[in-house]
């Protein structure tokens, strides 16, 4: 049925108002509702992209509200709810796939950021794989915007994650004896 409505009119304004209906069942206290409801999404989802119909609603999406539906599946990988998570990774994956090109260079490290931020969250293997997926195909057009910002979460340099043992050439701590020549070492450093 669903299918039907946005084949009558293929625009976003036609798909917001289908998914925002759904959204109170994907809230719902009963797990068997929550879980047709996403089924149900995400079986319009694939029609629409499947079907090219999902190019059409996405033709009249300004390139803010592409943004902005964007960063709402992005928001939507660190729900409590694993539904509403697999939900989003599958959103975010399918704009991604058909728009990941034309995202204003400017935005795109700030997406790539925010993805690598949830996925820590993110425990459903499959949508994990989705939101992977999704980086990858945004890596394809903007290579160099995500390498710069990926490379802010690597490990500095100067931090040792595995302490040295200590040796016989370290000692505790102690007061220094007057005139010991170890005092002058430790204050340069």
């Amino acid at each position: 049925m669903l299918q039907t409505f946005i084949m009558q009119n293929p625009t976003a304004e036609e798909l917001h108002f289908l998914l925002s209906h759904l959204y109170v069942w994907l809230e719902s206290e009963k797990a068997h509702e929550r879980q047709r409801a996403v089924h149900s999404c995400m079986a319009l989802l694939k029609f629409l992209s499947h079907n090219f119909y999902l190019d059409e609603v996405m033709k009249h999406l300004t390139m803010a509200e592409l943004t902005d539906l964007i960063w709402t599946a992005i928001d939507g990988l660190g729900s409590a709810s694993p539904f509403r998570v697999q939900a989003a990774a599958d959103m975010l994956l399918t704009a991604i796939q058909e728009h990941g090109a034309k995202l204003e260079t400017v935005r795109v490290a700030s997406l790539g950021r925010a993805i690598h931020l949830q996925l820590c969250s993110v425990r459903i293997p499959q949508a994990k794989e989705n939101a992977l997926q999704a980086i990858t195909l945004l890596a394809r057009n903007h290579t160099s915007e995500l390498v710069a910002a990926f490379l802010d979460f690597s490990i500095p340099l100067d931090r040792d994650p595995h302490p040295a043992p200590t040796s016989q050439w370290h000692h505790s701590p102690q007061a220094p004896e007057p005139g010991d020549s170890t005092l002058s070492l430790k204050s340069q450093f």
